[in-house]
């Protein structure tokens, strides 16, 4: 029976002790703030407030060989490496080339997911994994998974998109003017697409809430945010509503995602129960 281990990204919403109790290496993606590599986040929302300015960098292909060879040193027989989606990060080229050195076969597939999606493709990676399921079973397992996997955000302020430059400076100061609220999609081929221009973050999350399936059970559902507490807990009201169901679990986009967009990010992920 083969023995897969499993390698991610940090842009995967994977808490440290989740990574451990199911066996995965996580490799970090690196935030840069006035040129200075931050770990501490503690005060990433006050440091963007005052104009940091904002950097990052995908994991090298040495940091990913790391991860290969810890795994190798544990036993185990293959690595399967599961990253961000390959069209939003450099992260994915990062793995491939690490596995033409690795100690074992490595298989790199791209999750065309991110945050909190990408968590959710890798559990289901590393369970299966867990009971001997060979990487080109895993493939299968991506394959069969990944197009029922969402994720979509809110973001209510453009002001940090326009100072960065990840938007226009006219597009944003126009959409910060009218205060709307950009609702966004991560589409299943991997990419960030625009979903629908709101009046008020209210109706965006009406609208992430009654994207849900109508029976949610067998489903896993997650609330994020970056710096909004209050906005990721009035959508999980409306998720609870909607599913009949307890709240979902609110956790915090990854430091990276939220030094790209600003505070005030809110999303919802969903997708079938891992096993």
């Amino acid at each position: 029976m083969p023995d897969t281990g499993i390698v991610t990204d940090s842009v995967a919403c994977l808490h440290p002790d989740q990574a451990r109790e199911l066996d995965v290496e996580v490799v970090r993606t690196h935030l840069y703030l006035d040129g200075v590599e931050v770990v501490d986040t503690d005060d990433l929302y006050d440091r963007l407030a005052a104009g940091a300015e904002v950097n990052t960098a995908s994991p090298s292909p040495g940091e990913y060989l790391e991860a290969y060879r810890r795994l190798a040193a544990r036993g185990k027989s293959a690595v399967v490496a599961a990253p961000v989606s390959a069209r939003l990060s450099a992260s994915y080229e990062a793995a491939r080339l690490a596995a033409q050195d690795a100690p074992v076969p490595v298989t790199v597939l791209d999750t065309k997911a991110a945050a909190w999606s990408q968590g959710l493709v890798v559990v289901h990676l590393a369970r299966h994994a867990a009971r001997g399921a060979s990487p080109d079973e895993l493939a299968r397992v991506l394959e069969r998974v990944r197009p029922d996997v969402h994720l979509m955000a809110a973001l209510p302020d453009l002001d940090h998109l326009v100072r960065t430059g990840r938007i226009p400076h006219l597009v944003g100061k126009v959409g910060s003017g009218l205060h709307v609220t950009l609702l966004l999609e991560l589409r299943p081929e991997g990419e960030i697409k625009l979903a629908s221009v709101n009046r008020s973050a209210e109706s965006a999350y009406a609208r992430m809430a009654a994207r849900l399936p109508d029976d949610a059970s067998g489903w896993a559902v997650g609330v994020l945010h970056a710096g909004a507490p209050e906005g990721a807990a009035r959508l999980a009201e409306l998720v609870s509503r909607r599913t009949g169901a307890d709240p979902p679990e609110i956790i915090e986009f990854p430091p990276l995602v939220a030094a790209n967009t600003g505070p005030g990010l809110v999303g919802l992920g969903w997708g079938p129960a891992p096993p």
